[in-house]
């Protein structure tokens, strides 16, 4: 049977993998683990500065009916491969915005080199 601290690890394992895989080589990761308050039914969650580029990962222990760690790092990497389209849009003038449209294939094109 696998103990909290193995799934972490291997949550942190999954999301650096991740990382490289959609390469986000750029975002510097901190990790932690917390153990879920009754009613938290997050398995995880980020917070990411795109100016700064630094990401904080939290992994949350002890979640009824949690995803795989696994499946919780994929969830979480595809926050931080979006980032970026998310404040253009919320930045952008309009939906033909270059910008906006500059960050969206950027997306499509990591996700491209995934799937290969």
């Amino acid at each position: 049977m696998k103990t909290a601290n193995d799934e972490a690890a291997q949550f942190r394992e999954e999301m650096e993998r991740q990382q490289k895989l959609w390469g986000l080589t750029d975002w510097t990761y901190q990790f932690k683990t917390e153990k879920a308050t009754q009613g938290k039914s997050h398995e995880a969650e980020v917070f990411f500065d795109c100016d700064t580029r630094h990401v904080m990962i939290t992994y949350n222990i002890g979640v009824e009916d949690a995803l795989s760690p696994i499946d919780v790092a994929r969830h979480e990497t595809l926050h931080i491969a979006l980032a970026d389209m998310l404040l253009a849009a919320i930045q952008a003038r309009n939906e033909s915005d270059p910008i906006l449209a500059r960050e969206e294939h950027k997306f499509i094109e990591r996700a491209i080199k995934v799937w290969k």
